[in-house]
């Protein structure tokens, strides 16, 4: 159960670390959207939320999200794409 509190906390920094730390790009520039569809899945989840996605200076663009499996555990996606829309 402290494990399980630890990483929310964990995951709810770096969401406000990546909000705030690119915040004032997302209104001053235009943004290219990257979007990956699922390729593939293994298992089930019961929830998948896209929490954040920002553009740096340099074009890249970071996605953070989470999933609720059906046992209740967390998973983090974070996901960085450089200015050509490749994975880095």
């Amino acid at each position: 159960m402290k494990t399980n509190l630890f990483f929310k906390v964990k995951v709810s920094i770096l969401i406000c670390f990546l909000s705030f730390t690119y915040c004032p790009n997302v209104f001053s520039q235009s943004q290219k959207m990257a979007f990956l569809d699922w390729h593939g899945e293994v298992g089930t989840q019961n929830f998948f939320y896209k929490n954040v996605t920002k553009t740096d200076s340099y074009g890249n663009t970071y996605i953070v999200g989470a999933t609720i499996n059906s046992y209740n555990n967390y998973d983090i996606l974070l996901v960085k794409y450089n200015r050509s829309g490749t994975i880095q």
